[in-house]
């Protein structure tokens, strides 16, 4: 008995050295850093769909008009059936005379725990000038924001944070990034739990096809910060209490983060 409790824990610890340079990544699928293109229609002779076609289909990640109603920003997402990859891009489209400009790669697929490609959508400045994006532009690095400037088509790393940005708002009418950090325990320390056994503080769900010991990862929780970010500095610091308390986004499923208005007349429709 204690010679298998050994060998699974050493099977356990390959597991978890194998899969930690690949999370939150389709097992085997990759990230492909060329921007995906949206390529002029083109007049052909009609055939059957095929598989490849449908495989093939470049699907909107996420979508948001700017304040001024001038311009839409819009992220796509592709697979690539020649390398087993996936392509993202960001582009954005005028509401005057439909042209299309692309601002390159928006990063790895946002994957949640079913290997699904979640929508998220881009976020603009109040002067509808800057596009702003939760983005990785490695599989190795970590979830930070980015920005592109209308004007100039270049990319701005915003955020350096020694985490993932799990979520972000403009707050103090636009001056300022409150943002939400996740930071997960280091790959030395999460091995410890592995030897000599396994104690897994959740349901163990085989169908997913998802190793056991990367749901383990993912049924704890991470040590969460809050941080303010001054766009107009460009410095960073911890929030106060009374930031949190102000800022921190509500449940939405509750319909606590929604405005009055709004949360009132999804109550006329008994919807919360």
């Amino acid at each position: 008995m204690q010679r298998v409790r050994l060998v699974l824990g050493s099977i356990l610890l390959f597991q978890v050295c194998a899969c930690e340079g690949h999370s939150q990544s389709i097992q085997g699928a990759q990230f492909d850093a060329t921007p995906v293109r949206l390529p002029r229609s083109t007049a052909a002779s009609k055939r059957p769909v095929e598989s490849l076609d449908l495989l093939r289909l470049r699907d909107v990640k996420g979508m948001s008009i700017s304040p001024d109603g001038k311009w839409v920003a819009f992220v796509v997402g592709q697979a690539i059936y020649e390398t087993n990859a996936y392509r993202s891009a960001l582009f954005v489209a005028s509401t005057l005379n439909s042209r299309v400009r692309s601002f390159g790669t928006a990063g790895t697929p946002h994957w949640d725990e079913i290997n699904q490609w979640e929508p998220e959508d881009p976020q603009w400045s109040p002067d509808s000038r800057v596009v702003w994006y939760r983005a990785r532009l490695k599989e190795s690095g970590h979830w930070q924001v980015w920005s592109w400037s209308l004007v100039s088509g270049k990319r701005l790393q915003v955020t350096r944070f020694a985490g993932d940005v799990e979520n972000y708002r403009f707050v103090s009418q636009g001056r300022v990034l409150f943002i939400t950090v996740a930071k997960r325990a280091s790959p030395d320390v999460r091995s410890k739990a592995y030897q000599p056994g396994l104690l897994f503080p959740g349901p163990i769900r085989p169908y997913q096809s998802i190793p056991v010991t990367t749901q383990l990862r993912w049924a704890q929780e991470p040590t969460r910060q809050y941080w303010v970010h001054n766009l107009r500095s460009g410095r960073e610091r911890r929030a106060t209490t009374e930031e949190i308390y102000v800022w921190k986004a509500r449940d939405v499923a509750h319909g606590e983060s929604l405005p009055e208005k709004e949360r009132k007349a999804l109550e006329k429709y008994h919807l919360l």
